[in-house]
């Protein structure tokens, strides 16, 4: 595998709002894959890159290998689009689960309302290989697509969808401001913004935020303002993109390879890294991020976490967040 380039900050050394104010003062940079051909939809600049503070990287655990390319072309059967569902209310907790009997839930969309953004081809496949996968040893508490969602990201309703279970998986076009990731909806200009969220702390407690999406974990100065609030609440785990991923037959399998390397007790950055690994000439960018007490939690948590053991790492909350860490991996 290669080795990921690594960085740390501190609470106090990332604190830099810079000078746009507005969360949607940055346009998203996404990539759509149609076909086997490349289709871009670049609406704006790509993020500065302004690394944080880098320290020695320290090496990964050993990828399994990736499948080769598949001849010719399949007949896809997985094409399942997500509806709405029943909104599922929490008990007061966290309740931590774990292993099999975990619980998970999925959110996609792969058309835009009126097509104000491009269309994220084959991501209902992507988003149901993902479900058939890691419910074979875990428990899907929802799919549903992004109609209307933006109000469920958010500390006021998280409890609804994102704390009433362990892992999320979200795929949809993504954006960055500089004090806010952002996660696209089908609805005209909606958007969900990760400065909201507050996750960890009600229901069984979110431990794992996976977005296939770009940008939301950009190399910037305020991957700070963005994510901290969101792990303050108790989060252990983000794993998304710093730059650019591709949605279409090529990358129909992403989803389900993470899914697969999770069952199998890969720690759970390297799961992320075999998910977006490029198998049919994809070149994603992979990024996995923690936050916790202090340099060394960091690094027990990002070379510790799987699956099966999340549990065994205690929640940090509020002023137990001080420090974060990124991996990331550029045209993998």
């Amino acid at each position: 595998m290669k080795r990921p380039s690594s960085a740390f900050q501190s609470c106090a050394a990332s604190n830099n709002h810079g000078s746009l104010s507005a969360r949607d003062a940055l346009t998203p940079l996404c990539l759509g894959l149609f076909a086997l051909s490349l289709t871009g939809c670049i609406e704006g600049e790509s993020p500065e890159e302004t690394p944080a503070i880098e320290i020695e990287e320290r090496e990964n655990s050993e990828a399994s290998a990736i499948v080769g390319i598949e001849e010719g072309r399949v007949s896809i059967t997985q094409q399942e689009q997500p509806g709405g569902s029943l909104l599922r209310a929490s008990a007061d907790g966290p309740r931590e689960t774990r292993g099999s009997g975990a619980r998970f839930g999925t959110w996609a969309q792969q058309d835009f309302e009126d097509n104000w953004q491009t269309e994220l081809t084959y991501n209902w496949t992507i988003a149901s290989k993902f479900n058939d996968e890691l419910d074979a040893t875990d428990q899907k508490v929802f799919y549903k697509n992004l109609h209307d969602e933006a109000k469920y990201f958010t500390d006021a309703n998280d409890q609804v969808y994102l704390e009433d279970v362990n892992l999320i998986w979200i795929s949809t076009h993504g954006g960055i401001s500089n004090s806010a990731a952002r996660m696209f909806m089908w609805d005209e200009d909606l958007r969900a913004y990760s400065d909201d969220l507050y996750l960890g702390n009600e229901g069984y407690g979110l431990s794992f935020f996976s977005a296939y999406s770009c940008n939301l974990l950009a190399d910037t100065d305020h991957l700070w303002d963005r994510w901290s609030r969101a792990f303050k609440g108790g989060m252990r785990m983000l794993l998304g993109s710093h730059g650019l991923i591709y949605f279409g037959y090529n990358t129909r399998k992403v989803g389900e390879k993470f899914a697969d390397s999770l069952q199998s007790s890969k720690d759970a950055h390297d799961a992320w890294y075999d998910g977006l690994h490029k198998s049919l000439n994809i070149d994603n960018d992979a990024a996995v991020v923690v936050m916790g007490d202090g340099e060394d939690d960091c690094y027990d948590r990002m070379e510790g976490i799987k699956w099966q053991n999340y549990t065994d790492y205690p929640r940090r909350r509020d002023g137990d967040v001080n420090h974060w860490l990124r991996y990331r991996w550029r045209n993998i």
